[in-house]
């Protein structure tokens, strides 16, 4: 019997696998796409590994909130379920095939929608996206919060606006979790927008699975870009 969600869970949990896994939600997201038995096998595309280039670089982080290392992951994932579950193995490597060609074809979607923010800074309320700004070629000119927690200081927002004004920065991004005032504070001064992302599944309505929570993202700054 394939394994549920919840058995899943109760794995991540307990296991090393989560060591490697800086987000539970989006991890669990990741295995879900793999533990999912699809109705029709038959119907799965066949996909190769992704290359290096086009999923990670040696250098960055595998996180599954991130774009790199999600090959590496769903490998790792792939590869325990196998152990201890072997009559599924099967079905869980057609999964994480399936997945990652649909990732694929999604990372093209996004790198095409994106593209025009390429000359766009933004500016965010934490450094919370450096892989997402690497993955995408995104230019993010300054953060509101320097020390995680720490309220920034009246001259580091007059530091920020005036580095928005020089830029011309129209967009800010926030995770639904951090606070307003600031970011609206210095949006408004610049005639910015705000965006809020989400940094792992769940945060934001629409973002109920891996690629959801891109899609929703890249929505939410296409959206933004287009406001003039």
């Amino acid at each position: 019997m394939v394994l549920n969600l919840r058995w899943l869970k109760l794995f991540l949990a307990s296991s090393f696998v989560l060591l490697i896994f800086p987000s539970f939600t989006s991890s669990a997201a990741l295995a879900q796409s793999i533990v999912s038995a699809p109705a029709d096998d038959s119907a799965l595309p066949e996909a190769p590994q992704p290359a290096q280039d086009s999923m990670s670089s040696p250098t960055d982080n595998p996180s599954a909130s991130s774009q790199a290392g999600t090959a590496s992951i769903t490998g790792t994932i792939l590869e325990t379920l196998a152990r201890i579950d072997p009559a599924n193995a099967a079905s869980y490597a057609a999964n994480r095939a399936a997945f990652l060609a649909r990732l694929q074809a999604k990372l093209a979607e996004w790198e095409a929608k994106l593209a025009p923010l390429k000359a766009m800074p933004l500016v965010a309320y934490h450094n919370s996206w450096p892989y997402f700004a690497r993955r995408f070629r995104l230019d993010f000119a300054g953060f509101i919060e320097t020390k995680p927690g720490v309220p920034p200081s009246p001259s580091h927002l007059a530091g920020i606006m005036r580095t928005m004004q020089a830029r011309g920065v129209r967009i800010v991004v926030r995770e639904p979790h951090e606070p307003k005032r600031d970011v609206d504070f210095v949006a408004d001064r610049a005639g910015a927008t705000v965006v809020t992302l989400a940094a792992s599944v769940g945060a934001l309505p629409h973002t109920e699975d891996y690629i959801s929570l891109f899609d929703a993202n890249v929505e939410a700054l296409t959206s933004a870009a287009a406001v003039r």
